[in-house]
């Protein structure tokens, strides 16, 4: 009975390290959602585009983008944003956002500006 008692009380304590160790680890989905933020932040994209991806005077809301944009499309914008510069939605927030204009980001690593396409067009 002892023996049974002393297997009850290890299988419950292996269940227990198991689920907490599911429980903490990381998704690899989470761990690219908070990569994409913490570039997002450090490419300075909020001072423009909102903490919230809501926008600001400085530039347009962030949401919604798949509306518009697919990843690939978004990487070229993101790397070389003056070869997008006479198209009508271009003009439209020149129009909007008189004096602010959007950097390239032709010195971030391409792996980084897909990352961070891929995290804005699912918001």
């Amino acid at each position: 009975m002892k023996k049974t008692i002393i297997w009850s009380a290890v299988i419950v304590v292996l269940l227990v390290i198991v689920f907490i160790i599911i429980r903490n680890t990381n998704n690899p989905t989470d761990n690219k959602t908070k990569a994409a933020e913490q570039l997002y932040t450090s490419l300075g994209c909020g001072t423009c585009h909102g903490s919230d991806l809501s926008g600001t005077e400085k530039g347009p809301a962030l949401k919604d983008l798949s509306e518009y944009w697919t990843r690939d499309y978004l990487v070229m914008y993101l790397n070389n944003t003056t070869a997008f510069i006479d198209s009508s939605r271009m003009v439209k927030y020149q129009g909007k956002y008189k004096g602010f204009i959007m950097p390239s980001y032709d010195t971030v690593d391409v792996d980084e500006l897909q990352m961070l396409a891929d995290y804005l067009v699912k918001q």
